[in-house]
């Protein structure tokens, strides 16, 4: 697995902006005034190929490709085609359970 799709924390920070401008990788935000996060990061900016680029602990989940902000739909038209069946069965099958659960 690449560095960009890690799954392994590699930064520890208070606040994104701690992030040096060439980082790529894992990082956790750890700042006890803020909700906790993880964030992908690619050349210092927030970029998430597989899913979100921001998951803060209170659920919110935010989709960045290469710094630019994206709302989820947009995010999915642009990236479907690059992901096999099973992987867009399995989003399309938490997104379903995550919504259920938001009602």
């Amino acid at each position: 697995m690449d560095a960009i799709n890690s799954t392994e924390i590699k930064l520890v920070v208070d606040h994104w902006t701690d992030v040096p401008s060439n980082f790529t990788g894992l990082v956790a935000r750890l700042n006890p005034c803020l909700d906790y996060g993880i964030a992908h990061f690619k050349n210092g900016q927030f970029h998430c190929e597989i899913g979100p680029a921001i998951l803060y602990s209170n659920g919110e989940m935010l989709w960045f490709l290469d710094g630019n902000k994206l709302e989820f739909e947009d995010f999915f038209d642009l990236q479907k085609d690059s992901w096999s069946e099973e992987r867009l069965n399995h989003i399309i099958f938490n997104l379903d359970l995550f919504r259920k659960s938001s009602l």
